[in-house]
């Protein structure tokens, strides 16, 4: 698989991900048990990120799909609010509900994603990683990445050059 690809695991699944790989290396009598229950964690994850989507009214996709598209860019609730017709609170209320996370946080895992690909696939500095994703500085970046990866970006970025 290209390493741009490995790159686009959702931030939530690589903790996971980095455990089982550990799991691996150090085997013993139980992990058959450690790595079936990641496995189901990872399922799990998978699953309640497909299964809600059917439901979401086409304004509540709407809002996550501008979001994916403007992530770099410096984005308010009033303004997405304001885009959608929608009250801020209610729109913040909805997409909550429906995403499981607030609308700041949905945002923040979009930029993790897409330096995450950056970092996997190109040899632009962290500082500048962190610029072109919508983040105001490296230290900015590294804080929010750390909180969804569970590494910091130069230590993602040599584990996925590494593997």
């Amino acid at each position: 698989q290209p390493r741009s690809r490995r790159a686009t695991f959702r931030p939530d699944v690589l903790p996971i991900a980095d455990r089982l790989l550990e799991e691996l290396r150090r085997p013993d009598a139980v992990t058959p048990l450690a790595v079936e229950g990641m496995a189901l964690e990872i399922a799990a994850i998978a699953a309640r990120q497909a299964a809600p989507s059917r439901q979401r009214p086409p304004w509540l996709r709407r809002a996550a799909s501008i979001l994916d598209d403007r992530y770099a860019e410096s984005v308010t609730l009033s303004g997405l609010a304001d885009e959608l017709d929608r009250h801020p609170a209610y729109l913040a209320r909805a997409f909550r509900a429906a995403y499981g996370r607030p609308v700041g946080t949905y945002l923040r895992e979009v930029r993790v994603r897409r330096a995450a690909e950056l970092l996997g696939g190109t040899e632009t500095a962290i500082a500048e990683v962190a610029l072109r994703v919508g983040f105001v500085d490296q230290s900015h970046l590294t804080r929010w990445f750390v909180r969804f990866v569970g590494l910091s970006p130069a230590a993602y970025r040599a584990t996925v050059r590494d593997s």
